[in-house]
C-alpha cells in the first residue's frame, strides 16, 4: 500500500477522512503534514444561497488559495467562538453552519471530503452512518438552530431558520421517507417543515422573508398550501 502513496499523501487522505468526519482539530493535525499535498477548495466554503447553486460558486472562486488546511484552521477557530459566549457566537455558529452544509453531498465543496461522487453508493452509507460530511446535514442544522437561539438580529435569524429547513429537505432525501409519495413528497411531507412554519410565524417581517418567496418554490408552496 505504502509503494503507491506517499507519506503526504497518505496524511492528506488522513486529513480528509477527518473533515469528513467534523473533527477539526484532527483534520489539522494531518494536513500540516501532508505538505504541498493538501488539495485547494473548489469554492467558497462559507458561500450561501437560498438556492443552491455549484457552478455558480466555483465561477465565483476564479483562482480559489483556500485549501483544506486553511478551512480546517478556520473551523477550528470558529469552533472556539461557538462555544464561548461573545457578540461573535451566534455569526460563528452561522459560519459553521455554512461551512458543514458545504462540506455535504448538497453543498459546493463536497470534494473536500472524499474523492468522488456516487450516488447510489452515497444513499445507502449515510442512511447506515449518521453524522460524517456524507450525511443529511445533521451537524449543520445543529449549528443553524444554536444561532437562530442566540442571534438578536432578525435578519440573521431568518437566514439561519431557512438554511435550517432547506437541512431539513435534505434529511427527507435522504430518509426512507422520500419516495412515498412520488407525485409531490418533497413538497408536502409535513414532517420535515418545522423550519418554514417558523419562518412564516415568527420572521415574514424581515427582508429575507420576502427573498425567500421569490426564489423558493418549496416555501411558497407551503404558503400557499400550509404544508
Amino acid at each position: 500500500f505504502s509503494g503507491f502513496y506517499s507519506v503526504e499523501s497518505l496524511h492528506e487522505i488522513m486529513g480528509t477522512s477527518f473533515l469528513g468526519a467534523f473533527e477539526f482539530s484532527e483534520a489539522v493535525r494531518e494536513f500540516e503534514q501532508a505538505g504541498k499535498m493538501v488539495h485547494v477548495l473548489l469554492a467558497d466554503p462559507f458561500l450561501i444561497h437560498i438556492k443552491d447553486c455549484h457552478d455558480c460558486d466555483y465561477e465565483k472562486a476564479g483562482a480559489m488559495t483556500m485549501t483544506k488546511l486553511d478551512l480546517a484552521r478556520e473551523l477550528v477557530k470558529l469552533e472556539k467562538e461557538a462555544g464561548t459566549s461573545s457578540p461573535r457566537q451566534a455569526e460563528a455558529c452561522y459560519k459553521l453552519g455554512n461551512a458543514c452544509y458545504n462540506l455535504t453531498d448538497f453543498g459546493n465543496n463536497w470534494s473536500a471530503t472524499r474523492y468522488y461522487w456516487s450516488p447510489p453508493y452515497y444513499v445507502e452509507w449515510v442512511r447506515d452512518k449518521p453524522d460524517t460530511a456524507y450525511d443529511d446535514c445533521f451537524k449543520a442544522l445543529g449549528y443553524y438552530n444554536k444561532a437562530l437561539t442566540l442571534t438578536k438580529d432578525k435578519e440573521l435569524a431568518a437566514r439561519c431558520c431557512f438554511m435550517a429547513s432547506k437541512c431539513e429537505q435534505n434529511m427527507f432525501y435522504t430518509s426512507n421517507d422520500y419516495g412515498v409519495d412520488a407525485a409531490g413528497d418533497a413538497r408536502k411531507n409535513a414532517k420535515y417543515r418545522t423550519y418554514f412554519k417558523i419562518l412564516k410565524d415568527k420572521y415574514a417581517d424581515t427582508q429575507f422573508y420576502k427573498e425567500a418567496i421569490g426564489e423558493c418554490t418549496y416555501f411558497k408552496h407551503y404558503l400557499a398550501k400550509g404544508k
